[in-house]
């Protein structure tokens, strides 16, 4: 390729380099393929090696890539090559805060300061630097004492987005970074900051769709990857954090916090489990399909229900209750039929369909049949003793269940005892709300969605579910309290 002219950046000097090798390794960091980038720009440093911006190409990348001693010899090289070039001593630097050597860094951010006083990403570094360190009001200064020419450079902004995230200034943090990501929009870094801010402020879901779109745009990024696990992290949703960090793994095996990131996430993970497991037993369905009992079935609740594997419509379900489910498993008015490779049981007493999860294959339908009604009568009699009992949650979810229906089956519900009624509904576009009692012991929500697809999948909005049985649990301890 013939050497070109091309724009030489940042006041750096040198012969041109060939444009479209330097636009290709520019390309390949953009999208996160580094070792991509680092061969391109090795050549560029082995070809034109009087050139300075290839050898800063070639240092970038090795420390994102952690190759710490390569760079580290590279940097020596370069600094052998170009004295008055601050760039050595800054990787140098970079290097030292990355094995926690602060003192070695800060004199070598001082050294790149002080060969290239006007050059505002060094200074930004040490900015940093003293932040980490707890010496505030000096990082404060290094910013005042800027050249005008580049107080507002984007390592400047970072650098007082840094200090207002570490001084928990949430609101003047988030504008920062959004500044800075303004004067660097394609800079990960900003992304990353920025939605460190918004999780400080609790912001949880903000900054998972900023995160989102720039795993989208960047997705073989490690900063981006290891972002987007902290938000899981700060969030507590253990199981989403655990698969980041496995992605991160992937991304980068030799990061140093990763494995043990995924360990401490799968523990914590178990643990939310074995919880949420102990939540989601107290709670009992009442049909209308089979969502809830796959949720819980996912989580390892298995407790047998009567209306688990269910299809029931609302008024069915208000003639069952207030019937107790009389003849419900009499052979007389219950048939067995297939439905594809499983065995359904239809009641034509109220017109319920149940779930046998048996194969036709599994023997023949008569003898399944009545061992399906003698299950069937067992189930009715447990649902009952559970409704006399008083002490689980009923859910039932329907999208036609408006209020007054709900309290017709509420009201059918406390004939038997002291049960607590949980009806949910689709929120029909808009936003899913949160747990509200309707009466003592009748509680009514929304969910974002139903969870059964036209062609007969599932795609359940698990973390919703999960959000209305906490929150439906934590108000039935609430209003227990209140009546002791």
């Amino acid at each position: 390729m013939d050497v070109i002219d091309c724009p030489i950046e940042d006041g750096l000097s040198g012969p041109r380099v060939p444009q479209e090798l330097f636009r290709m390794a520019h390309d390949a960091g953009h999208r996160g393929a580094h070792d991509q980038a680092l061969l391109i720009w090795e050549r560029l440093r082995l070809e034109a090696p009087q050139n300075e911006r290839s050898w800063i190409g070639s240092l970038n990348t090795l420390f994102v890539l952690r190759l710490d001693s390569q760079a580290a010899r590279i940097a020596d090289e370069m600094e052998r090559r170009f004295p008055n070039n601050g760039f050595p001593p800054a990787m140098r630097a970079r290097l030292a805060m990355r094995s926690n050597e602060w003192n070695l860094a800060e004199t070598c951010w001082r050294s790149a300061t002080s060969l290239e006083p006007s050059n505002p990403i060094f200074r930004g570094g040490l900015v940093t630097l003293l932040i980490h360190l707890g010496r505030r009001a000096e990082a404060e200064r290094e910013i005042d004492t800027a050249p005008p020419s580049s107080a507002q450079h984007s390592s400047l902004r970072a650098a007082r987005a840094t200090l207002a995230e570490r001084s928990g200034k949430w609101s003047a943090a988030i504008a920062a970074w959004q500044s800075y990501i303004e004067s660097a929009p394609d800079s990960v870094m900003g992304v990353a900051g920025l939605s460190r801010s918004l999780c400080g402020a609790r912001r949880f879901s903000e900054a998972d769709n900023i995160l989102a779109k720039a795993r989208a745009d960047f997705p073989l990024d490690i900063g981006i990857a290891v972002a987007s696990a902290h938000v899981a992290e700060a969030s507590q949703a253990w199981r989403v954090a655990q698969s980041r960090w496995e992605s991160v793994l992937r991304l980068a095996p030799q990061h140093p916090t990763a494995t043990a990131k995924v360990e401490e996430c799968k523990r914590q993970s178990n643990q939310e489990k074995s919880e949420l497991v102990k939540i989601l037993d107290k709670f009992v369905s009442l049909g209308r399909n089979c969502e809830f009992g796959l949720l819980q079935k996912s989580f390892g609740s298995e407790s047998p229900g009567l209306l688990r594997w269910a299809s029931t419509r609302p008024e069915v379900l208000l003639q069952g209750l207030r019937n107790k489910f009389a003849r419900l498993g009499d052979e007389a008015t219950t048939e067995i039929f297939s439905e594809g490779e499983e065995f359904i049981v239809r009641d034509r007493c109220y017109g319920f369909l149940l779930h046998t999860f048996i194969n036709v294959s599994a023997g023949s339908a008569d003898s399944i049949f009545r061992k399906q009604c003698r299950r069937t009568r067992i189930l009715v009699d447990k649902l009952v003793d559970q409704l006399r009992a008083g002490r689980k949650i009923f859910v039932y979810q329907h999208p036609e269940l408006n209020d007054e229906l709900a309290v017709d089956i509420y009201d059918a519900l406390r004939e038997y005892g002291s049960g607590v009624l949980l009806c949910v509904r689709t929120a029909g576009g808009s936003p899913a709300g949160r747990v509200r009692l309707l009466r003592p012991m009748l509680m009514v929500c929304e969910i974002e969605r139903e969870g059964a697809k036209p062609d007969g999948s599932w795609n359940i909005c698990t973390e919703n579910w999960l959000e209305i049985c906490q929150d439906a649990h934590a108000l039935l301890i609430k209003q227990e309290v209140e009546n002791d």
